[in-house]
């Protein structure tokens, strides 16, 4: 019987594995053949005539934009690319119309996918021409339609029809230097750097020097024909509009081989436009340190009230020249002055590293320290030891000899003592005493921002291991006071503070007193009710919180 039973659970088995494969395989499979794979072709050549149009009916149906390349595959075919440029300026044209809405927000009507399918058709069909003609008005809507709107969300797709026009490029009628010059000109014209990505790939081409250098001696030109009355009047789009036109002179005259007219050229422009900074760099990269410092020199003394922006990176390709050229303690000396017009956390640490670099770190910090207490600034003489009247000054002597730099303008008036930076430095330092000091001055008041909850629970996380009730009444008063703004997304706001107040309440086995404070929070706030969601969501994540 055994025996019996066990043929019959074989058979059974069998008959399953037979069923099983009368399921999964196709008729007429052995083991011995091989398993053939699906391919669309293959697929396509099995239907006849009828079902093959059935399908592209089905298709077409479901994926317009199928439809649409079969129609510009027609225009095309038919000899009728007119038609199709004249589809791609109406897109541009609805690029350029922008609609406001009751908000004030604006929007076009164009459909920059079509435009893409369209320009990619004229591409194949032999038409580099006449797409390369409408680069740049499409660039100049493309442009206007970003500006307009909040946050600039067409940007992307105008990145894919402007390479469509960039990979044309090559396979237009133009000469190689016409090329190059169409390009320079789409970068000039490019506000918003939606040619950026064309325009990478389009700069890996290889042109030859000859293209480069005809390139160079039109731009040149170019740059003759600005108004020299406008330099002088100091116009700063003028200054914008030269200097993008000089950066691509630059460039072609480095692929023409004909470096040794850059120097010349950045120093025609440095006084005309402020670019001294270019200068300078190209004057580092030749080691003529002399030169570079004397030109940093001419443009602080230029830009300092003007451009404060060009002055603080002159001061800092100064520095730097110092630096290579054996000089660090007038190195340190600019990094100081630096400091004295702008402190703050940064500029105090690298003062610091910078005067270690030199022995001079006790010193050095122990004025900058005193400098943001007192506003107090050493004098330095031409021997680098100063020493001020004041009996709580520094012991020791200013080490730094003066920077030979005028002093840097400030924008500001410094008011001392610098709170805001003295308890960054302690927060820095993990030093929670100083920090509830600095916290705790009367002067504190006068620096807060409208960042201040930012940053008091900055000081909270920091002093909270040493002084947890200061860490609480910290936060509490964030919170409180985000809650008071009564807007929803301050109440929001006001959650994330009550979260770190409880896991430290928590922490510190104060539960039942977070509980409660949840609990007058909730009743004080009752007729609030988005706020009474956060402070429940807050109360329904108690219990997992306190568990952990």
């Amino acid at each position: 019987m055994a025996k019996e039973r066990n043929q019959i659970t074989e058979k059974q088995a069998t008959i399953h594995d037979e069923d099983e494969d009368d399921e999964i395989l196709p008729p007429g499979y052995s083991p011995t053949s091989p398993k053939k794979s699906f391919t669309v072709r293959d697929f396509l050549r099995e239907q006849s005539k009828e079902e093959l149009l059935a399908l592209l009916d089905e298709i077409v149906r479901d994926y317009p934009e199928i439809r649409q390349r079969l129609e510009d595959r027609h225009t095309l075919e038919s000899g009728k690319p007119r038609q199709m440029l004249e589809a791609v300026r109406q897109e541009i044209s609805a690029l350029g119309d922008i609609n406001w809405d009751h908000h004030g927000y604006g929007s076009h009507s164009a459909d920059l996918g079509r435009l893409e399918q369209h320009l990619e058709a004229l591409a194949k069909a032999g038409q580099a021409d006449a797409i390369i003609r409408l680069g740049r008005e499409l660039l100049t809507a493309g442009g206007r339609a970003v500006e307009q709107e909040d946050e600039g969300e067409s940007g992307y797709e105008l990145g894919g029809c402007l390479a469509v026009i960039f990979q044309a490029l090559p396979q237009s009628s133009l000469s190689p230097v016409e090329q190059l010059e169409w390009a320079i000109d789409m970068s000039l014209v490019d506000e918003y750097g939606l040619c950026d990505t064309s325009l990478a790939r389009f700069w890996q081409i290889e042109y030859d020097k000859v293209a480069w250098s005809e390139l160079a001696d039109r731009l040149q030109q170019r740059l003759e024909g600005f108004d020299p009355a406008a330099s002088s009047r100091n116009e700063s789009p003028h200054h914008y509009h030269r200097d993008r036109l000089s950066n691509q002179l630059i460039k072609a005259l480095d692929k023409a081989g004909r470096q040794d007219e850059i120097l010349p050229l950045c120093e025609r422009e440095a006084p005309l436009t402020h670019s001294y900074r270019r200068l300078v760099e190209h004057l580092i990269a030749a080691k003529r340190w002399q030169k570079a410092e004397s030109w940093c020199l001419k443009g602080i003394e230029d830009a300092d009230s003007k451009s404060p922006g060009i002055s603080r990176h002159l001061r800092e390709q100064l520095c730097t020249i110092h630096e290579q050229t054996g000089n660090p303690l007038r190195a340190a000396a600019m990094v100081a002055d630096t400091f004295f017009s702008s402190p703050s956390l940064s500029t105090f640490q690298e003062l610091c590293q910078a005067a270690r670099k030199v022995n001079a770190g006790e010193a050095v910090e122990a004025w900058a320290r005193y400098y943001l207490e007192t506003g107090t600034r050493p004098q330095s003489t031409g021997s680098g030891n100063s020493r001020p009247p004041q009996q709580d000054a520094p012991f020791l002597d200013w080490p730094l000899p003066a920077s030979g730099v005028p002093q840097e303008s400030r924008r500001w008036v410094l008011q001392t003592p610098v709170v805001q930076v003295l308890i960054e430095i302690a927060m820095h330092e993990k030093k929670p005493d100083e920090v509830l000091k600095w916290f705790d001055h009367p002067g504190h008041g006068s620096e807060r921002l409208r960042t201040a909850g930012q940053f008091d629970a900055r000081v909270a996380q920091a002093v909270k291991d040493a002084y947890p009730d200061r860490s609480i009444a910290i936060w509490k008063s964030i919170a409180e006071g985000y809650i008071a703004q009564t807007q929803v997304k301050s109440y929001q706001t006001a959650g994330t503070y009550l979260a770190l107040l409880r896991d430290l309440m928590v922490e510190k086995h104060r539960k039942e007193e977070w509980e409660t404070y949840l609990k007058e929070l909730h009743e004080k706030n009752r007729r609030k009710p988005r706020c009474v969601e956060v402070l429940d969501r807050l109360a329904s994540q108690n219990r997992r919180v306190i568990d952990n």
